[in-house]
């Protein structure tokens, strides 16, 4: 159907409202004066992430496609979230354990593009060949007001033992870098 597509054969992108059922096109960007009520909808759109809505995902779906990025920062915060305490009704493991479980037993499929591939493996040390990963960017302290850290995490409690104190200072960011990362175990893959 032309009606669905762009001018060049895109698909077009539409935000649906889950309440109402109505729609409004993806925006290419946002433009404050006239694009409130999409910058509105796409909040609604979104869910917070716990760890009973990932084994809940997990479990009704085909595949599991994990993006590329920050190797380090996405292997960290997947660890962190994969160590939440867990309601002993809902599940014996995180979800990246579930995650290999339903792999192992071909009920989903793994795709992963550049750091989503390099996490599939058994540990992430390929990352260092890219190159091109900032090791320390998360744990600067301008990063607070973007990140959600999961609820259970000891730096949660007080987000200055997450993030470094001095901006900018490589070498306190590092070696922050590395306390969380051998703190959650997060060199695997």
């Amino acid at each position: 159907n032309n009606n669905d597509d762009d001018d060049v054969g895109f698909p077009r992108m539409v935000f649906i409202n889950k309440h109402n059922q109505n729609s409004i096109p993806f925006p290419t960007f946002l433009n404050k004066a006239d694009d409130d009520n999409t910058l509105s909808l796409f909040y609604k759109c979104a869910q917070p992430i716990t760890p009973q809505l990932l084994t809940q995902h997990l479990k009704t779906v085909s595949g599991y496609y994990l993006v590329g990025g920050n190797t380090y920062t996405m292997s960290l915060f997947h660890h962190m979230w994969n160590d939440q305490q867990l309601p002993p009704q809902t599940q014996t493991c995180g979800h990246m354990q579930l995650l290999r479980n339903l792999l192992s037993q071909n009920k989903l499929f793994y795709m992963g593009h550049s750091a989503g591939a390099i996490m599939s493996g058994s540990n992430i040390l390929t990352a260092t060949f890219k190159g091109i990963d900032a090791f320390s960017i998360v744990t600067q302290p301008y990063n607070a007001p973007f990140l959600k850290l999961p609820p259970s995490c000891d730096e949660t409690s007080d987000s200055s033992s997450f993030f470094v104190s001095d901006k900018n200072n490589l070498y306190k960011s590092r070696m922050q870098m590395l306390h969380l990362m051998n703190k959650y175990k997060a060199w695997r893959g």
